[in-house]
């Protein structure tokens, strides 16, 4: 029974993940895998699971390795230009003069408040986009800062889900 060994996986002390989110994961397999088809979730159905609105904080291995067309910039701007509207508008500014020259910017944000204050969040056109300025940003030198380049999951920083990643 396929059920029945779901249940037993999702018992185990293996699986070291979040209780509600493991819980709504195992409901979701488990309604993907009756042998009846009119029993069985439709596509829609599965993707409206209450598991695909839990927003999970990106593992720093994922952010750095597969290219998005979201790149983030750390160890760029610092709290005295996020301070001063002046400062923080020349900023950006610099930033997307900066970022534009390795493809098209789609957006820029720059957050204020924590989490991921100061970090610089540059949303390209393509993940090639991104994956020519992240070869060229990283390592490289900002008001005296070295740059740390890292990509972003698009969907998430379109939802607003901004997360801080210990490197």
């Amino acid at each position: 029974n396929s059920s029945a060994i779901i249940d037993h996986i999702f018992a185990s002390r293996v699986l070291d993940k979040p209780v509600f989110a493991m819980c709504h994961l195992r409901d979701l397999i488990k309604s993907m895998l009756y042998d009846n088809p009119g029993k069985r979730a439709t596509a829609e159905e599965a993707l409206c699971n209450p598991f695909f609105s839990i927003p999970f904080a990106p593992h720093v291995e994922d952010l750095l390795l597969l290219p998005t067309p979201v790149l983030r910039l750390l160890n760029v701007v610092d709290d005295c230009y996020l301070q001063n509207d002046n400062a923080y508008e020349d900023v950006v500014n610099d930033m997307r003069m900066e970022c534009r020259k390795y493809g098209s910017v789609v957006s820029l944000y720059i957050p204020k408040e924590n989490p991921c204050k100061g970090q610089v969040f540059v949303e390209y056109a393509s993940a090639a986009d991104a994956k020519v300025a992240r070869k060229t940003l990283a390592g490289k030198t900002f008001d005296g800062r070295i740059v740390v380049a890292t990509y972003y999951p698009l969907s998430a920083y379109r939802r607003g889900h901004l997360y801080q990643t210990v490197l």
